[in-house]
């Protein structure tokens, strides 16, 4: 039977992996060992496995700075599959390899096949123009002096490039993972996340241009952004971690609802009453987005002033 040597990083997760069909195996430094390991503070013949009537021994060979079974100092000894040994600065699990059954196939998800759309260059690099492109619109008209293009790209350059963080982020948890870093994915759900979130307020700038403000706005705003954001970060963490949907779930919800809550309370806790924290936005829009028929001058000072009459009544009700 086959034993089965696998190095293990300090939070238990296998770095490497080893099989030798032997019954003595020898591990150590010296390039003879059947598993060679470059820890210098292993030596050149550190440790020998057996094995015993289908029983794992194991022996230190007097090594300088001896082994560790789970944590305390064992010359010789048994190995289980739960038993870790320490040598040198390099953990070891140690087991046969009918010992340790692999756990069941997993299915693909039917989403896996859908996603590889998004795993396209073109498309990727395509998206990034659009988004970099409506950055430059939107400081165009934004801005109040004159517009300057040279002006405008130090700061859209740095704000694509802060944006970049997310996917570069998610890349690099597959890496430390040992899993792919599928960046062209990650960086096509991200802008397309991102124009998402322009055609939502823009779609509710255009409601609120025909029908005006409204208390509901605002909220069925932040509904629909946290959408999108539960969307971008449940699909980045479906494309660089292998998660149950379960857990997968749960922490974006979690992650999602926390920064909503610190974002409410920010907005709505506060002192409302401080209009220095109020932002305005100087942009305009076309006639051209009026669905509705405009309202001829007469009728404009009609409602205005039976509106003020109800004002001035509520205000008399109060005071009384």
């Amino acid at each position: 039977m086959a034993v089965v040597i696998e190095i293990l990083a300090r939070n238990g997760k296998v770095l490497e992996h080893h099989v030798v069909d032997k019954d003595v195996v020898s591990i150590g430094r010296g390039y003879h060992n059947d598993v060679r390991l470059t820890d210098p503070y292993i030596c050149e013949q550190h440790l020998r496995i057996e094995d015993t009537s289908g029983v794992l021994h194991f022996e230190d060979n007097s090594s300088v700075n001896g082994t560790l079974k789970n944590g305390r100092v064992t010359l010789r000894g048994e190995l289980g599959w739960s038993d870790k040994l320490i040598i040198g600065r390099t953990h070891l699990r140690i087991f046969h390899s009918r010992e340790k059954p692999v756990s069941p196939t997993l299915r693909f998800h039917p989403l896996e096949a859908k996603l590889a759309w998004f795993n396209q260059m073109p498309l990727a690099i395509g998206l990034t123009l659009v988004v970099a492109a409506l950055a430059i619109l939107r400081e165009y008209l934004d801005s109040i002096e004159k517009f300057s293009l040279a002006d405008a790209l130090p700061s859209v350059f740095m704000l694509m490039l802060l944006a970049c963080l997310w996917p570069l982020l998610f890349g690099l948890l597959s890496k430390l993972n040992k899993k792919e870093a599928r960046l062209t994915p990650l960086f096509s759900i991200f802008w397309i996340a991102v124009l998402l979130m322009v055609v939502i307020q823009f779609g509710l700038k255009v409601i609120n241009f025909n029908l005006g403000p409204g208390s509901w706005q605002p909220w069925f705003e932040t509904l629909l952004e946290t959408l999108v954001l539960f969307s971008l970060l449940w699909l980045s963490m479906f494309i660089s971690l292998q998660q149950s949907r379960t857990r997968r779930n749960s922490i974006s919800a979690g992650l999602v609802l926390s920064g909503l809550g610190i974002m409410l309370l920010s907005q709505y806790g506060g002192d409302r009453s401080d209009y220095s924290k109020l932002e305005y936005s100087p942009l305009l829009l076309p006639p051209v987005l009026q669905l509705s028929s405009p309202v001829n001058t007469d009728t404009f000072m009609q409602d205005a002033a039976t509106i003020f009459e109800q004002a001035n009544a509520q205000r008399e009700q109060r005071e009384r």
